[in-house]
């Protein structure tokens, strides 16, 4: 991801600097991929357990 060419950004009375920034955006970057790497899990759970629901399903007729 390509981060806007910015030095310091003035935010109400308090100025953020560009490396706080970087800080920032890494932290929100990590977290990200960290939810990304749960929701896959969770899907792959999902799909197992309509797996063996389906399969109970079968067994039971």
């Amino acid at each position: 991801m390509k981060r806007p060419n910015i030095t310091d950004y003035q935010y109400s009375d308090r100025t953020i600097y560009r490396r706080d920034l970087d800080k920032y955006i890494d932290y929100a970057e990590s977290q990200n991929k960290e939810l990304r790497d749960v929701k896959e899990k969770l899907v792959t759970h999902n799909l197992q357990l309509i797996e063996q629901i389906s399969n109970l399903k079968i067994q039971k007729k």
